[in-house]
């Protein structure tokens, strides 16, 4: 099946490296999760990428402009503390692509704009007065001009916030154009796509070992037996837990695979029509603990009223807040099963 194609124009000042980056791994990651299940593939428009060294009579940014096309789907606009270099028709390089896009907009073409602004604390000794004015009018700018723009925290929150959008512009988008297919069963797609390309990722943390599921022997004690056929009687089924989810803590030490067992468990339940709940307690702050869960709800589409279980995983007692949090979660969900992966440290 030939595969469509969406052109992604990433535009941004040179202090933005690490979220450019971040753009790359998350085009490869839906291009082998959702791109596989229906068919596309998203190409990069980058000038590291696809620019080369050319005289064209005019100055550098139109050069570059015109070898990155005007033909994309996608323009994604990123700032941080640089605004960019001046050119003849516009403050930076980045402002120059961001008024081509509006053009096309504003032209009835097809194009989706996101632009995003870097709002992690600097360094005093870092900040340039003169860029952060600039950036801060640009931002009143696009706001002015009725865009929605997005303020991110860091290229962490970036990397999970533009995943999230990405997958959801995706999800709409085929919910429109897919023959015969409701926005329900596109989103079913896609999300099951997300979850098992989660699991995937995760399993690749074992990089001495094949990409490949293996189902674990969960055990009520702590004790391991010489006797297989005692481990055996022990054994909990995973299935039995994901069909009748209750509040249960996972004990193992670190590099068990508990990470893995945590996305699998959402993806199983996925599968039985079932959504489960998955939050890094490493990115989870007690005091907004709710606020992750309905973050990490409603970007997908769904709701509060969908979620059947909440597995928090990589929990450790001995790290500062970690009970706050567990509580401030329980409370916050008292008639949800909790699942904790608590990472316990090895008593050797």
């Amino acid at each position: 099946m030939e595969k469509r194609i969406f052109k992604c124009l990433v535009a941004s000042p040179g202090d933005t490296k690490d979220e450019r980056g971040l753009c790359l791994k998350i085009f490869k990651e839906l291009n082998k999760g959702i791109g596989e299940s229906f068919g596309f593939i998203i190409e990069e428009r980058m000038w590291e990428h696809n620019t080369r060294p050319s005289f064209s009579g005019k100055y550098s940014q139109v050069t570059i402009s015109g070898q990155l096309g005007n033909d994309y789907d996608v323009f994604v606009g990123i700032m941080n503390q640089k605004f960019g270099t001046e050119t003849k028709v516009a403050g930076s390089g980045t402002e120059e692509e961001f008024n081509n896009a509006y053009e096309r907009l504003k032209n009835k073409e097809s194009v989706e704009i996101m632009f995003y602004f870097n709002d992690a604390p600097v360094k005093p000794s870092a900040i340039n007065t003169s860029d952060l004015d600039k950036v801060r009018d640009f931002k009143r700018r696009v706001g002015d001009l009725g865009g929605y723009h997005w303020t991110y925290n860091g290229a962490n929150d970036f990397e999970n916030t533009f995943r999230t959008h990405l997958t959801d512009y995706f999800i709409k988008l085929y919910s429109k154009e897919k023959s015969g297919s409701t926005k329900e069963n596109v989103q079913f797609e896609v999300l099951r796509a997300k979850f098992k390309e989660n699991l995937d990722n995760s399993l690749q943390a074992f990089s001495s070992q094949p990409i490949i599921w293996v189902d674990p022997v969960i055990s009520n004690t702590n004790e391991i037996s010489q006797n297989p056929d005692e481990n055996y009687t022990r054994r909990i089924d995973v299935i039995e837990i994901i069909n009748n989810p209750e509040s249960i803590i996972f004990n193992a030490p670190p590099q068990f695979g508990l990470t893995s067992l945590a996305h699998y468990m959402v993806l199983q339940s996925w599968e039985r029509g079932n959504f489960w709940l998955y939050l890094d307690s490493h990115k989870a702050k007690s005091h907004n603990i709710h606020n992750a869960v309905v973050r990490e709800t409603e970007a997908p589409g769904l709701k509060l009223s969908d979620v059947k279980a909440i597995i928090l995983d990589s929990w450790n007692s001995h790290e500062l807040d970690s009970f706050k949090k567990l509580k401030n979660l329980s409370d916050s969900y008292k008639d949800i099963p909790i699942i904790i992966m608590h990472t316990c440290m090895s008593s050797n």
